[in-house]
């Protein structure tokens, strides 16, 4: 290899390490594997402080190890469904445990299935706002939330809301790794 290419090489490899250290990318930061990137740790934090059906879609929040997902219909929905807007998709737990499933203001045809680390769940709302919280009993000192969100079966990253301060996801499925709660 001549003088000239080494040269190339190394300074192309410093201008990567101090753009991924500029951009404060960091392995701690986002998981590893096909869910690359944001965590959104920061984010999820707090219960919206807004009327869930003026905005609708969905709203997905924690407060300790407790998480909270809501669904309200959304003012406009994709692929207009005559009986009301369907909300579905699944939830997998990484590195912890998944010990209680409480459903909130919940009709009897709407479900929620647990099958080991994972739940699964299918909303039809109508007018209601209708969901369910579930408690995580972390194994290590830091654990992971998949998130799969569907309305009327297609992704709509603009429908949901995290944390307090709303905060959009960029794409669905999104993982979230936090902490455990001291």
């Amino acid at each position: 290899m001549d003088y000239k290419l080494k040269s190339i090489l190394i300074f192309s490899l410093i201008v990567i390490t101090g753009c991924a250290t500029i951009a404060g990318l960091d392995e701690e930061e986002g998981p590893p594997g096909p869910f690359a990137g944001y965590s959104y740790e920061r984010e999820i934090d707090g219960q919206p402080r807004v009327d869930f059906r003026i905005e609708g879609g969905i709203y997905y929040w924690k407060r300790g190890d407790t998480w909270h997902i809501r669904f309200a219909r959304p003012r406009v929905s994709p692929r207009p469904v005559p009986e009301g807007t369907v909300f579905s998709g699944s939830i997998k737990v990484e590195d912890g445990i998944l010990i209680d499933v409480r459903r909130q203001n919940t009709s009897p045809f709407n479900e929620v299935k647990r099958f080991g680390d994972t739940l699964s769940f299918r909303f039809e709302i109508k007018e209601a706002v209708e969901g369910f919280d579930f408690t995580i009993q972390p194994l290590l000192s830091r654990y992971c939330v998949i998130t799969d969100l569907r309305v009327n079966g297609i992704y709509m990253p603009e429908l949901v809301h995290l944390g307090e301060f709303m905060h959009r996801p960029d794409s669905i499925p999104f993982r979230i790794c936090v902490r455990r709660s001291e």
